[in-house]
């Protein structure tokens, strides 16, 4: 491309963006990894305490979830496994 076509595209745009056109801005690359950071919830989940261990992975779980939802996107969403 030489200089004088590239300088005629150049105020074309600039042409268009002070007509209030609307230009088309670039989309930001989507990372398709989200890093999480895994951990265990380790309770009892029969016999007599089996209630208490269910009360125990619901909290966590809430918790997580509430913590997933505030997240940026550069920081680590929370997983866990209940055992």
């Amino acid at each position: 491309m030489n200089r004088a076509r590239f300088a005629g595209a150049l105020a074309a745009t600039a042409a268009a963006a002070t007509a209030g056109k609307v230009l088309a801005a670039p989309l930001a690359p989507v990372s398709p990894y989200t890093p999480t950071l895994r951990f265990a919830v380790v309770c009892p989940q029969s016999g007599p305490d089996a209630r208490v261990g269910r009360q125990l992975v619901d909290g966590v779980r809430a918790a997580v979830d509430e913590i997933n939802r505030q997240i940026t996107s550069f920081e680590r969403a929370l997983v866990f496994d209940a055992y």
